[in-house]
């Protein structure tokens, strides 16, 4: 937050800094660095906050909360369109699911987090205008999901991956030819080249990473391109299970949370298993336009920018890099349910579910279990993120090989310490510190 808010200047200036806010890189109205990222659009918005309301924190977290439950709302009425055969019920437990994922508490409790949010909320409204205008036939339409999806590039860079989404959405859910889903894509490859040709203009370099070193990346230990690959399965496995259990959860996963390891390491092994068999059953499956699938592309493809496969990026593991790829997770997840409910009828997929049938019944009992479970865990992880100090110390314990979450809390507690007025209070701090 004192990065992107409290003592970024262009935004400390509200509206006065909109200008320079466009015209220069993500973080030099703090450091002065006119590199890395170009995100003028989620700036803007912090720039309009400060500008009515100042730094109050209040106002921040409030606006990411109302960001976030017009986010589940309006994917729910995305879904309805994707899932227009299947009733309200399919749309409505994905939408459940999503919404209570505990993953997603770092970028809601966290007021940085709103540039994640922005773009899948930019996202949502660029496909459900796309939808609009196949549906309508009205350009106006297109032009709106166009002008979405520019703004989904404008406030992070990870938005260059639905350019993907975009052509695979058309062809499972509208059920065109893979040619017709291309010619709809062309817009968009537009607008994405125009943002490249800005980015490139505004930013002195235009790498997609951040400056690397071994406490960003864990992988920059590595010896050799074997145990990089091996260590970053091993990572990419970790996401999985924080999707499937999300427990127990970390502002930080940095240095050396994740020791470089080798190929004859069975996590790495078991990883690299189960993502070759993701990637056999999407691509054998989706010239079916089967849903799953659909569900598992989704994820891979949004998760590849942040996975540190396509490009090493700053971060060794980061929960808010699921924000987008986890609906991925909840739509492959809702439609396994619904295959393993229906073995024994190919169509059973394809059909409207309500409540008046018992095996909704059973769908309907499944997730709410889960949904149960990972509100709890949700509510619980929102108290660690009342203060830095909070957040440092519980995540010191979540994470201990972590040396960002140390140093984090060591000076957490170190400035603190200043403050205190009872002399013993201040010199039990410094000591921990």
């Amino acid at each position: 937050d004192d990065v992107i808010f409290k003592e970024n200047r262009f935004v400390q200036q509200g509206f006065g800094g909109i200008k320079d806010i466009f015209s220069h890189g993500f973080l030099y109205g703090f450091n002065q660095r006119n590199n890395q990222s170009y995100r003028p659009l989620v700036s803007t918005v912090f720039a309009i906050e400060h500008e009515f309301f100042g730094a109050d924190p209040f106002v921040g977290h409030l606006v990411n909360v109302l960001f976030y439950a017009l986010t589940c709302v309006l994917l729910f009425f995305m879904l309805l369109k994707m899932f227009r055969n299947y009733g309200l019920l399919v749309p409505f437990l994905i939408t459940l699911l999503y919404a209570a994922h505990p993953l997603h508490t770092e970028v809601v409790a966290n007021i940085k987090g709103r540039d994640d949010m922005l773009t899948l909320l930019f996202m949502i409204i660029t496909l459900y205008s796309l939808f609009d205008y196949i549906r309508k036939s009205s350009v106006i339409y297109l032009a709106m999901s166009v002008v979405s999806y520019f703004a989904c590039l404008l406030t992070k860079e990870n938005a260059v991956a639905i350019i993907a989404v975009i052509p695979l959405t058309l062809y499972v859910f509208e059920e065109m030819d893979l040619k017709r889903s291309l010619q709809l894509t062309v817009p968009f490859a537009t607008i994405l080249l125009v943002y490249l040709l800005i980015r490139g203009q505004v930013l002195d370099s235009v790498g997609l990473g951040e400056t690397l070193d071994i406490v960003n990346n864990t992988l920059m230990a590595a010896k050799t391109q074997s145990e990089m690959l091996a260590t970053n399965f091993v990572i990419l496995g970790k996401y999985l299970a924080l999707l499937v259990f999300p427990h127990p959860l970390s502002f930080d996963y940095s240095y050396n949370q994740f020791p470089i390891v080798n190929w004859g390491n069975w996590q790495a092994l078991l990883s690299l298993t189960v993502h070759i068999a993701l990637g056999v059953y999407a691509t054998s499956k989706i010239l079916k336009r089967d849903v799953l699938a659909y569900g598992i592309l989704f994820y891979l493809i949004t998760f590849s920018v942040t996975s540190n496969l396509v490009v090493k990026i700053g971060a060794t593991l980061g929960e808010r890099f699921m924000f987008i790829p986890s609906l991925g997770f909840t739509i492959a997840f809702v439609l396994l349910l619904i295959k393993l409910l229906n073995r024994d009828n190919s169509e059973g997929a394809k059909q409207a579910y309500d409540l008046s049938q018992p095996k909704s019944i059973v769908l309907i009992g499944v997730v709410l279990v889960i949904v149960m479970a990972y509100s709890a865990k949700t509510y619980t992880r929102n108290f660690d993120w009342k203060n830095n100090l909070t957040l440092f110390r519980a995540d010191v314990d979540a994470m201990p090989n972590s040396a960002r979450t140390h140093f984090s809390l060591a000076a957490t507690l170190n400035t603190n310490a200043v403050t205190q007025k009872d002399p013993v209070v201040k010199a039990e701090m410094l000591q921990e510190s």
